[in-house]
C-alpha cells in the first residue's frame, strides 16, 4: 500500500477490504481502518476462530505472560497508555495481588491481551459510520487471485 498523507483518500478507492487473519496485525489493521474510514465501506475479516485469540492470546492460563511490559503494548500508537488503562479498568485485580493495579512495567497474562485486542476491534467497530461495516467471515483463506483488476 503506498503511503500518502492521510490514510482517508486511499481507503475511498475501495468499496470491501478483505482482512485475512484475525490475529493482533489482522485486528489492528481492520480497527484501523474502522477508524479512518470516511465513505461506505465492507471490510471482511477472513478469520476461521475467534478474531484476536489465536495461538498467541487464546490461552487462560494466567501463567502465560505477554514477553512486552503492560506499558509498551497498545494498539493504538497516538496512545501508548490504552492497554495499560483498560487492563486496570475492564480487569481489576484479575492475576494480581488483591487490590494491586497493573503498571506500566508488570508483564500482563497473554490471555488478557487477547481480551483487549477483541475489546479495541469491538469498539472501533460501533464508533465507525453507519455505512462503514465489519463482517466477520468464518472460514480462512487458502489462495488470492487477480481478475479485471481486482484481487
Amino acid at each position: 500500500m503506498k503511503e500518502v498523507g492521510s490514510s482517508r483518500p486511499l481507503l475511498k478507492q475501495f468499496r470491501s477490504i478483505a482482512v485475512i487473519g484475525g490475529g493482533f496485525s489482522g485486528c489492528a489493521v481492520s480497527a484501523q481502518i474502522l477508524r479512518l474510514a470516511g465513505e461506505p465501506l465492507d471490510i471482511y475479516l477472513i478469520e476461521k476462530d475467534v478474531p484476536a485469540r489465536g495461538a498467541a492470546y487464546g490461552t487462560r492460563d494466567l501463567g502465560h505472560l505477554l514477553n512486552v511490559p503492560a506499558g509498551q503494548m497498545s494498539a493504538w500508537p497516538d496512545d501508548p497508555g490504552h492497554f495499560l488503562r483498560w487492563l486496570n479498568e475492564k480487569s481489576p485485580g484479575v492475576g494480581f495481588e488483591e487490590g494491586a493495579r497493573a503498571d506500566g512495567a508488570m508483564f500482563a497474562p497473554r490471555h488478557f491481551y487477547g481480551r483487549y485486542i477483541e475489546f479495541v476491534l469491538r469498539e472501533a467497530e460501533a464508533a465507525a459510520r453507519g455505512d462503514v461495516r465489519l463482517h466477520h467471515v468464518k472460514d480462512e483463506a487458502v489462495a488470492v487471485k487477480r481478475e479485471k483488476g481486482r484481487v
